[in-house]
C-alpha cells in the first residue's frame, strides 16, 4: 500500500520563512505607514512604543505559525493582542486591502494569495472582539 503524497503547507508554498519574511517586510511597512490606520490613536501608540522591527517580527512569527510552519510566535492571541485598540471593520478591511496588494506585488500565486487572505479573514472576529468599543 502506498502512502498518500503529502500536501505542502501554505507555509511551504509561500517559500517558508524567507518567503513570509519578504511578504511581511513589504506589508509591515505598508501597514506601519498607512494614514488611515494611523488615525486610530491605539495603532499610532503601538507604532510609537514598539517600533517597526518588533512589529514586523511579530507579524512574521504569527504568519509562520498560521500557515503551518513551526511554532515561533511569542505574542498573545489576537483577541488579547488587540484589546482596547478599537479596530473597526473598515480598518480591518484596510489591512486586508494592503495585504492583497502586497501579495500581488510580491508575485504570490493565485491559490496561495486566496489561502493567505482566508487566514487573515479568519481572525477578524477575534481582532474585533478584542477591540473594545469598536
Amino acid at each position: 500500500m502506498m502512502d498518500a503524497p503529502q500536501v505542502p503547507t501554505l507555509f511551504e508554498r509561500l517559500g517558508g520563512i524567507f518567503g513570509i519574511a519578504h511578504i511581511i517586510d513589504v506589508l509591515g511597512d505598508r501597514l506601519y505607514d498607512n494614514d488611515t490606520l494611523n488615525r486610530n490613536p491605539a495603532v499610532m501608540r503601538l507604532h510609537n512604543e514598539k517600533g517597526r522591527p518588533g512589529f514586523k517580527f511579530t507579524l512574521i512569527a504569527w504568519m509562520i505559525e498560521q500557515t503551518g510552519g513551526p511554532k515561533v510566535y511569542p505574542g498573545a492571541d489576537m483577541r488579547t493582542a488587540h484589546a482596547n485598540m478599537t479596530v473597526s471593520d473598515f480598518e480591518f478591511d484596510v489591512v486586508l486591502m494592503e495585504a492583497a496588494g502586497v501579495l500581488t506585488y510580491c508575485g504570490v500565486p493565485q491559490q496561495e494569495h486566496k489561502d493567505l487572505m482566508a487566514v487573515l479573514e479568519s481572525v477578524r472576529d477575534d481582532v474585533r472582539a478584542g477591540s473594545k468599543g469598536a
